[in-house]
C-alpha cells in the first residue's frame, strides 16, 4: 500500500546541509498500528510529513499503491492529502469561534460534498469517537482529551485510508492518553496509523509494530513488512513473544487460550501459525511484485493515474468561505468595531481633503472666467507681437543716428533731414517695427462667421 524506498531529506542551513533522513527504505500493511520512536530530531516528524505530502523528499521516491510519486503535480498532493490522508495534531488545531461538528464539517468542505451529507457524516464521525452529546460545543468547552477526539473524528470523516497521528497524546495526562490510545487500536483494525511519539510505554503496549530512528536511518523495526503482524517480540524482553486476539485485537502472551480482554476463545496454535505463515507468504510474494515505477507500456503514468483517481479539484466554495469569515468577525466584535471605525475616519478625512481641494480649484477658475469675461476681444486688422515689443532694448526704441559721425571734432552741427524729433528718419522707424507688427486678413468668410455668432451667448460667463 505505501512504500518509502530509499528516502532521503536534506536542509540546507546557509552553506551547511543537515541531513534530516539518510535513505529510509519502509513498506506498510494496509492495516496497522505502527509507533515510530527515537529521540528528539532524528527524522521523526521529518518522515511523518514526508509520508502525508506536507514536506517533499529530496531523493528516493514515495509509492503509493504502486504508483511513484516523482511526478506528482501539486494538485496530486492536494488530493493525496485531502482524500488519503487523515492528520492528528498534538495541539487539536481546531478553529475556535465553530462548534466541533462544524469543525469535522469543515474538513468536507475541499472535497465538494453537499451540505446535509457533510452533517450527517461529520456527526456520525463524531458518535464513533464517543461525542455526540457534544455536538454543538465549541473547543473551549472541552477537556484535551475530548478535542483531541474532535481531531480524530476529523481526520476520520473524510474516510482516509491513512492516519498519521503526531505525538497525540503529548499533551494529554496518562488517563485520557490511554483512552486516546484505545481508540486509535480500535481505528487500526481497518486502516493504517502512523504514530510519532516519545511515550515508548504507550507505544508497546497498543502498537502492533515499532520503527526507531536514530540520526535519520531506521535501526529497529519489530515487524517488518513480510512477516506476519500478529507475532513480534515484545520490546525489552528478548524471547517473550506476544499474540493479538482475532476477535478484539487485544494483544496477549502466547500459549492463552482464551482472550483476557473480550473472554474469546483463540484457535488451537497449529493453525493459527499455519494461517500466519501463509499470511506472511503472501505479503512477501505482493511486495517482491510490487514495481518501484510502474513501465509505460504497461500502465498509465502516475500523473494520469492520479487524475482519473482525483476528479475535482481540490477547492472551498465562495459562499463558505464567506461564512467562516463571517463568523469570526462575530467573535471578535471589538476589535472589529474599532477597526471599521478607524478605517472609516481615514476614508473620510481622504474624501474631505479631496473635495475641498476640488471646490477651491473650481471657485477659482470661475473667479478667471468671471474677471476676464468683461474684457472683449477686439481683432483689427493691425497688431503687435507684444513679447518682440517688450524685448527692443532703450537704444533701439531711441532709433541709430544713421551714418552720420558719433562725435565731429570739425567745430561744426550735422543735421540729418526727414527725422521724427527723435534722431531717427521715418524709414528708420518702419525698419524698426516691421518684426513686431502683424497684419490680420480679415476676409468676407471670417466676417460671415462673426456675424452668425450668437448674441445673446456671447457675453455668458460660469
Amino acid at each position: 500500500m505505501l512504500n518509502l524506498v530509499d528516502v532521503k531529506k536534506d536542509y540546507l542551513s546557509g552553506d551547511d546541509t543537515v541531513h534530516a533522513l539518510k535513505g529510509v527504505s519502509l513498506s506498510f500493511r494496509k492495516s496497522e498500528f505502527v509507533s515510530i520512536l527515537g529521540p528528539s530530531g532524528c527524522g521523526k516528524t521529518t518522515m511523518l510529513n514526508i509520508i502525508g505530502g506536507l514536506d517533499r523528499y529530496t531523493s528516493g521516491d514515495l509509492i503509493i499503491d504502486g504508483i511513484s510519486t516523482k511526478d506528482y503535480r501539486d494538485g496530486d498532493w492536494d488530493f493525496y492529502r485531502n482524500s488519503r490522508i487523515g492528520f492528528v495534531f498534538q495541539n487539536y488545531d481546531l478553529i475556535p469561534h465553530l462548534t466541533i461538528l462544524q469543525n469535522v464539517e469543515l474538513a468536507l468542505t475541499l472535497s465538494g460534498v453537499a451540505a446535509e451529507e457533510r452533517k450527517e457524516r461529520a456527526r456520525r464521525a463524531l458518535e464513533e469517537v464517543g461525542l455526540k452529546e457534544k455536538l454543538n460545543k465549541r473547543p473551549n468547552q472541552l477537556s484535551g482529551g475530548q478535542m483531541q477526539r474532535v481531531s480524530i473524528a476529523r481526520a476520520l470523516v473524510n474516510d482516509p485510508d491513512i492516519i498519521l497521528a503526531d505525538e497525540p497524546t503529548g499533551a494529554l495526562d496518562s488517563v485520557t492518553s490511554v483512552q486516546i490510545m484505545e481508540l486509535l487500536t480500535e481505528i487500526a483494525r481497518k486502516k493504517l496509523i502512523v504514530m510519532v511519539t516519545h511515550n515508548a510505554e504507550l507505544a508497546e503496549r497498543y502498537s502492533t509494530r515499532i520503527i526507531r530512528l536514530l540520526d535519520g536511518e531506521v535501526v529497529g523495526d519489530t515487524m517488518p513488512y513480510g512477516i506476519s503482524r500478529e507475532v513480534r517480540p515484545e520490546s525489552g524482553k528478548t524471547g517473550n513473544r506476544v499474540d493479538q486476539c482475532p476477535h478484539c485485537g487485544a494483544i496477549n502472551p502466547i500459549g492463552s487460550a482464551v482472550c483476557p480482554e473480550c473472554g474469546a476463545r483463540k484457535p488451537r496454535r497449529d493453525y493459527v501459525f499455519k494461517r500466519r505463515r501463509q499470511a506472511a507468504e503472501k505479503e512477501a510474494a505482493a511486495l517482491a511484485a510490487t514495481p518501484k515505477s510502474l513501465p509505460a507500456e504497461q500502465a498509465d503514468s502516475p500523473r494520469k493515474s492520479s487524475r482519473r483517481k482525483r476528479g475535482n479539484k481540490s477547492k472551498m466554495n465562495f459562499a463558505t468561505a464567506m461564512k467562516l469569515s463571517f463568523r469570526n468577525l462575530l467573535t471578535k466584535k471589538v476589535r472589529t468595531g474599532a477597526t471599521v471605525v478607524a478605517g472609516s475616519i481615514g476614508i473620510v478625512g481622504v474624501a474631505l481633503v479631496l473635495a475641498l481641494s476640488n471646490g477651491f480649484t473650481d471657485y477659482i477658475n470661475k473667479m478667471e472666467r468671471s474677471t476676464l469675461s468683461v474684457f472683449p476681444i477686439m481683432i483689427s486688422e493691425l497688431s503687435y507681437d507684444s513679447q518682440k515689443l517688450m524685448q527692443m532694448s532703450p537704444i533701439q526704441m531711441i532709433g541709430s543716428q544713421g551714418d552720420l559721425p558719433s562725435h565731429p571734432d570739425d567745430g561744426e552741427v550735422h543735421i540729418k533731414e526727414d527725422t521724427l524729433g527723435s534722431g531717427s528718419s521715418m524709414e528708420d522707424y518702419m525698419q524698426m517695427f516691421k518684426d513686431i507688427v502683424i497684419v490680420n486678413d480679415i476676409t468676407d468668410e471670417y466676417l460671415d462667421y462673426v456675424a452668425k455668432i450668437d448674441q445673446s451667448k456671447a457675453s455668458l460667463f460660469y
